[in-house]
C-alpha cells in the first residue's frame, strides 16, 4: 500500500441529524418549563407580598379618613380595584405594575395627612397631624432618601415644639409634605428597579441551573460554568448592597453571556454525544475482528477527543480516537502498535500488515454505517497532519512518528 496521503470525508445521514434536532429540541423544552414553574412560585410569592401590602393600605385609609375626615372614598376605590387586580395577576409585569399602583395610593394617603395638617386651625393640631404624617414613613427611609429635606424638617420640628407659633407650624407642614412626596416618589423609584432586579437574578439562576444540570447530565462540561456562576453571585451582593440599577444593567449583560453559553453547550452536547456513538458503533464490531475493549482505557479529552484501546489474544493493540475537527465533522484515527514499531524502522506501508489494518477497520465502519454514520473510505494519514494519541495522553500505545490510519465523518 501506497505511503501517499489519502482520506475521505463522511457525513451523518438526515435520520442521525433530525434525531440530534429532536434532542436539543427536548433539552430546551425542558430548559422553558423549568424555567415557567420557577416563574409561577415567584408570582405566587409577589401575590402574596402584593396582597399583604394593600391590606396594610386598606387599614391605613381608614385611619386617615376617621382620624381626619378626609374624604378617602377615591382611594377605597383605587384599593378595591387594586386587590381584584393583584388576585387575578398572572405573571410578576402585572404584579409590578399593580405594586407601583400601590406606592401611588400609598404617597396620596401620607399626603392627605400632610395636607390636614396644613387646615388645622391650632399650631398645636398642626404639629400632631404632621408629626402622624411624618410618622407613616420610617425616618432611616427619610434619610435615605431625602436627608436634606428630613434634616430641614428635624430642624423646623424642633422649633415649632420649643414656640408653637402658628406660621412656623404652617412652615412645617409645608416642608414635612414636601419633604414626603420626595422621599416617596425616589422610594418607590427604587422598589419598581429592585423588584425587577431580582426577578432578572432569579430568572438567570434559573438559566444558568438548566445549562449546569444538562451539562452534567450529558457529562460536558458547561464553558465558563464557574465564571457565570460567580458572576450571578457578584450580582446577588450588589442587590444586597442595594444598586438594583447597576444590578439591571450587568444583569442584562449576563443574560446575553447565558444565551451565548446555552447556543455553546446544545452544539457541544450535539457534537461530543455524535462522537460518541461513532466510538460505540466502532466497538460494537470489535469482538468480530478478535479485539476486545480495554475498558479502562476510555479516554475524554476536555477537547471532546474520545479514546479507546482494545487488544487481541495475540497481544496486537488498536487504538481507536474520534475527534472534533471544528466543523461539521469528525476524524476517526486508527493506529497499532504494529505501525508503531514499522515507524520506528522506516517500513511503515509495506508488507501486509497496512492490508490488514484497512480490512479491521471496513469492518468496524461497516457496523458504524448501520448505525446511521456514513462512513467513508480508509486512506493513510500523511506527513504533517495531526498524530495519533501520545504515550502521555488518554491511551497508552505509544504514537507513529509521522502516520497512522484515519478516516473523516461529519
Amino acid at each position: 500500500m501506497s505511503r501517499s496521503p489519502k482520506y475521505s470525508l463522511a457525513r451523518s445521514i438526515a435520520e442521525r441529524l433530525e434525531r440530534a434536532a429532536q434532542q436539543r429540541a427536548e433539552r430546551q423544552r425542558r430548559r422553558r418549563e423549568e424555567a415557567e414553574r420557577q416563574q409561577r412560585v415567584a408570582v405566587a410569592a409577589a401575590r402574596d407580598r402584593a396582597t399583604v401590602r394593600c391590606t396594610v393600605l386598606v387599614s391605613r385609609r381608614a385611619a386617615l379618613a376617621e382620624q381626619t375626615g378626609v374624604p378617602t372614598e377615591e382611594l377605597a376605590a383605587e384599593l378595591t380595584a387594586a386587590s381584584a387586580a393583584i388576585a387575578g395577576a398572572s405573571s410578576l409585569g402585572a404584579l409590578h405594575a399593580e405594586e407601583r399602583r400601590l406606592d401611588a395610593i400609598e404617597r396620596r394617603l401620607v399626603e392627605a395627612r400632610a395636607l390636614a395638617a396644613r387646615d388645622r386651625q391650632y399650631a398645636g393640631d398642626r404639629l400632631t397631624e404632621t408629626r402622624r404624617a411624618l410618622g407613616e414613613v420610617d425616618p432611616a427611609v427619610r434619610q435615605r432618601f431625602d436627608r436634606t429635606g428630613a434634616l430641614e424638617v428635624s430642624r423646623l420640628l424642633a422649633a415649632v415644639e420649643a414656640t408653637p407659633a402658628p406660621a412656623q407650624a404652617d412652615e412645617l407642614a409645608r416642608v414635612a409634605g414636601e419633604h414626603l412626596h420626595e422621599v416617596l416618589t425616589a422610594r418607590a423609584r427604587y422598589e419598581q428597579q429592585r423588584r425587577e432586579a431580582n426577578a432578572l437574578l432569579d430568572e438567570l439562576e434559573v438559566q444558568l441551573r438548566g445549562l449546569a444540570d444538562d451539562a452534567r447530565a450529558a457529562d460536558v462540561r458547561l464553558k465558563d460554568g464557574e465564571r457565570l456562576t460567580a458572576s450571578l453571585e457578584l450580582l446577588r451582593a450588589e442587590l444586597a448592597e442595594e444598586r438594583p440599577e447597576e444590578v439591571l444593567r450587568l444583569g442584562r449583560i449576563l443574560a446575553q453571556r447565558l444565551r451565548t453559553a446555552e447556543e455553546e453547550l446544545d452544539l457541544t452536547i450535539d457534537r461530543i454525544s455524535e462522537r460518541r456513538d461513532v466510538l460505540r458503533s466502532l466497538v460494537q464490531a470489535m469482538p468480530g475482528v478478535g479485539f476486545a475493549v480495554v475498558a479502562s482505557s476510555v479516554r475524554e479529552a476536555s477537547d471532546g477527543t474520545i479514546t479507546v484501546q482494545a487488544q487481541r489474544h495475540g497481544g496486537e493493540q488498536l487504538v481507536v480516537r474520534v475527534e472534533d475537527t471544528g466543523e461539521d465533522e469528525h476524524r476517526v484515527l486508527y493506529t497499532t502498535d504494529t505501525m508503531v514499531r514499522q515507524e520506528a524502522t522506516g517500513t511503515l506501508g509495506e508488507g501486509a500488515v497496512c492490508t490488514s489494518l484497512v480490512e479491521v477497520i471496513e469492518k468496524l465502519q461497516a457496523s458504524a454505517r448501520t448505525q446511521g454514520f456514513d462512513m467513508g473510505r480508509v486512506t493513510w494519514e500523511g506527513a504533517g497532519d495531526r498524530q495519533p494519541p501520545s504515550q502521555g495522553g488518554a491511551v497508552a500505545l505509544p504514537p507513529p512518528a509521522r502516520q497512522g490510519l484515519r478516516r473523516d465523518q461529519a
